[in-house]
């Protein structure tokens, strides 16, 4: 990967580190009114369930943001955690944050995949 291409990714997670932080500091209101409906109270609270399954994506993501960019500070950046074998440009295109080729990628998912059987 040359220096243009990584000027790229980093400029490209950069902004989406800020999109995130931005998305962050909305108020998401957490606790149930006192309402009387049933029906209400179960729609609030799967409201609040969702807004923190949607918080505590948003922290991973942007985890692997920071660590995406701390790879491309230490000139790492594009190359699989496992085998060391650069990820391909489209690959990094698709997911930035990529930490695995996709053959690495594709032989975590069968493994995954067979523990859950």
């Amino acid at each position: 990967m040359d220096d243009k291409q990584k000027k790229n990714f980093r400029d490209l997670l950069l902004k989406w580190q800020a999109n995130l932080i931005q998305d962050n500091q909305e108020d998401i209101k957490v606790g149930v009114d006192n309402l009387s409906d049933l029906v209400d109270r179960a729609s609030q609270e799967e409201e609040i369930v969702v807004g923190l399954q949607t918080i505590t994506r948003q922290h991973e993501l942007s985890r692997k943001i920071a660590r995406a960019l701390q790879k491309i500070e230490e000139n790492i950046y594009g190359l699989c955690e496992n085998c060391e074998d650069e990820i391909s440009i489209k690959r990094l295109e698709a997911d930035p944050v990529a930490e695995l080729c996709i053959d690495c990628q594709e032989i975590r998912e069968v493994k995954e995949h067979d523990y859950d059987i």
